[in-house]
């Protein structure tokens, strides 16, 4: 289904986004606390059918590689990910929003349909690693290119876990911006093995998610939808800058961390790039009309 993407990747974000307020909207059944027998089976899977694992893999002997925990961050429940052995191929414990399919290569039809503009994806983990494992959260936002054939993607939030974690610990991951426009599906994947969609890993790494959630720290004030607000990215030596037709001109200041001016521009409806001649280093873009400050957005810019 073209609302759906069959790839799985990993991105690492260099994008931290920040506003008025920080409005946390839970993912779907993101605290883990519904799990349902599917029918004939002898394995649980996250209620709602927003989530799927390979435990359907089950019915053909494999193990089971997701499983409820009673070891929650909050609640009664979390999510538990374990890398197992079936014979000789590795299976990662590997959760994902989307659907289960036999006859995909990689038995997941992966993404559920989606269409918001999110600032960071949120949550809780522990992770224990066997042999230097490493394990992988991530979501995407993609959307159908119709003309191109393919999905593309939108925005990744996404960190590679290296280390044990014994104890409950927070993730906070920024959206980076590719491209402008609102996605059609996300993509939610965790993963108790760094390269276990190509099915390598250690046996025994196991983790732990809860809490799953995502913050819109660049959102309007109540009332605004966040579709309506600016969309900031970086491509080479320029600030690349959406402004919704409903804003209007607006005042665009590029500042550094101590709020010092370094370039201004004035921004119209539509998209526009203002160049940029600074070293690499952390600034934050700021977006104002008649004296009012609409958005602020820390970016990571990185000289070419």
């Amino acid at each position: 289904m073209k609302h759906r993407t069959r790839e799985y990747q990993l991105f690492l974000t260099c994008l931290i986004a920040w506003g008025w307020a920080s409005a946390q909207i839970p993912i779907p059944n993101g605290g883990f606390e519904n799990w349902t027998t599917p029918p004939g089976t002898q394995y649980q899977e996250p209620s709602g059918g927003w989530w799927t694992s390979l435990n359907a893999l089950r019915s053909l002997t494999a193990p089971i590689t997701v499983e409820k925990s009673t070891d929650a961050h909050s609640g009664t429940y979390s999510a538990k990910l374990t890398t197992a052995l079936w014979g000789t191929v590795l299976l990662p414990g590997l959760l994902v929003s989307g659907e289960f399919d036999i006859q995909n290569p990689s038995f997941l039809v992966q993404g559920q349909p989606f269409g918001d503009l999110p600032g960071a994806f949120q949550g809780w983990y522990k992770y224990a690693p066997v042999n230097g494992d490493s394990a992988g959260i991530a979501a995407l936002l993609t959307r159908w290119n119709a003309g191109a054939g393919r999905r593309d993607t939108v925005a990744a939030a996404a960190v590679v876990i290296t280390s044990t974690q014994a104890t409950w610990t927070s993730f906070d991951l920024p959206f980076f911006y590719f491209q402008f426009g609102i996605p059609d599906s996300i993509l939610v994947a965790l993963v108790s093995s760094g390269d276990g969609q190509n099915f390598n890993g250690q046996p025994g790494s196991t983790l732990w998610i809860d809490d799953l959630s995502l913050d819109y720290g660049t959102a309007a004030p109540e009332g605004v939808g966040v579709q309506a607000m600016p969309q900031v990215g970086i491509q080479g030596q320029a600030v690349t800058v959406r402004v919704p037709v409903d804003m209007g001109a607006s005042q665009l200041r590029l500042l550094d961390l101590q709020g010092r001016e370094l370039s201004k521009a004035t921004l119209h409806a539509g998209s526009q790039s203002v160049e940029v001649d600074l070293p690499s280093g952390i600034y934050l873009v700021e977006i104002a009309k008649a004296g009012r400050q609409l958005f602020r957005q820390k970016i990571i810019y990185f000289q070419p």
